[in-house]
């Protein structure tokens, strides 16, 4: 079952969550809401292009999250993310998402919000190289060094 055919994850509380092989997590252009911590699996991000083509750009497993640069940015999804095997997940909402960096120290907040910006201006970029061909590999250690 998908994301999308399930009840919304976003939640008060991170709860969890299942997905068989081939299920949908999330499609370019969805509400970003929520991210997920994936506990066992692997997912599989793909960039889609104007023609509807996917592309894989990369690949998520334990203990990885996916969702997190969208989410707290507040922006549509830019990739679809698909299981490539059976997944659990935690689902965690933006709001507790972002009570939960506000209630870091001050420059604790500060780094994650740093952090989850590059992300954001990466997979950003990656994207952008995606349609065009042209290689990111030298813009993202820019991004890095920043």
């Amino acid at each position: 079952m998908s994301a999308s055919e399930n009840s919304s994850p976003a939640t008060s509380a991170p709860r969890r969550t299942a997905f068989s092989a081939g299920d949908t997590l999330w499609r370019k252009g969805d509400a970003s809401d929520f991210l997920y911590l994936i506990m066992s699996g692997t997912v599989a991000l793909f960039h889609v292009d104007e023609f509807g083509n996917e592309t894989r750009v990369a690949e998520f497993g334990p203990n990885q999250t996916v969702g997190e640069a969208a989410l707290y940015g507040n922006e549509p999804r830019s990739t679809t993310v698909k299981a490539i095997e059976n997944v659990n997940a935690v689902a965690t909402d933006g709001d507790m998402l972002r009570a939960r960096i506000a209630s870091f120290d001050k420059v604790t907040a500060l780094i994650v919000e740093s952090l989850l910006a590059k992300m954001k201006l990466m997979a950003t970029t990656i994207d952008e190289r995606l349609v065009t061909g042209v290689d990111a590999v030298p813009e993202m250690a820019d991004i890095l060094a920043s």
